[in-house]
């Protein structure tokens, strides 16, 4: 071999190696990062996940232990719809007992404080069957301190979490970003929803991205049907779910 070629074969081992080291240098700059990130979205998925598995556990204790519908504003009957065609009585009763019995309402008002079409947040939600004429709310400092993402009593939290009992949506859960949220939390949400059955959770991207997760979804044999268009099952109700 002359001294020109072997000259042209150590360029080439250079140049090969050059180009190893600019991709090992990229690998370890990229890699790490990817890493912390599906790291990241894995804690976060699971935590929240976690969390409303705890929330959808307290609210059915409350429907578990207490299950008869209570009449709350003591007319003896028993209310969960005023919009039904007469002879029903309660088509003339001005306060629905529950639209959902006997899942939990918004607070002790016998009036539609106590539940209706806006969500409120979920440290304020009580169990209308629980003894006692004023009901405690279901969530307590101790109760509270199961959860590890979703900080339901802070009004400085990190998300805000809602409850909606309707009687045209039914009974849900929403998960929304306080401020800006982060740049994980489309991905979360999509991670959640494709955790869940189909129905049984949706997100709707507009504003912070709200993540909502159903414990009841009515169908259109109830009166009155669920809007066609769902408020929180996002922009439109998903093919096949009420």
């Amino acid at each position: 071999m002359t001294f020109s070629s072997q000259r042209g074969s150590i360029f080439a081992y250079i140049l090969i190696a050059i180009a190893l080291m600019g991709l090992l240098i990229i690998t370890l700059s990229g890699g790490p990062q990817k890493s912390a990130e599906t790291g990241q979205l894995d804690e976060l998925t699971d935590g929240i996940q976690s969390d409303l598995k705890t929330i959808v556990s307290m609210i059915n204790d409350c429907a578990i232990n207490y299950p008869a519908p209570v009449d709350r504003n003591g007319d003896g009957l028993i209310c969960s719809d005023s919009t039904v065609a007469s002879p029903d009585p309660c088509h003339a009763v001005a306060v629905i007992d529950n639209p959902n019995p006997p899942f939990p309402l918004y607070n002790n008002a016998l009036d539609a404080t106590a539940y209706g079409a806006t969500a409120v947040n979920i440290n304020t939600i009580i169990c209308p069957g629980a003894p006692g004429a004023v009901k405690p709310s279901i969530f307590s400092s101790t109760t509270a301190q199961k959860l590890t993402k979703l900080d339901v009593l802070s009004t400085t939290s990190t998300y805000i979490v809602k409850y909606l009992n309707d009687v045209n949506e039914g009974v849900l859960i929403s998960v929304t970003p306080r401020g800006t949220p982060s740049a994980l939390w489309p991905e979360v949400m999509a991670r959640l929803n494709s955790r869940y059955s189909p129905c049984q959770a949706n997100t709707a991207a507009g504003g912070n991205g709200t993540f909502y997760l159903w414990i009841l979804r009515h169908s259109f044999t109830v009166s009155p049907p669920p809007t066609s268009s769902s408020t929180y099952g996002g922009s439109s109700a998903e093919t096949g779910c009420p």
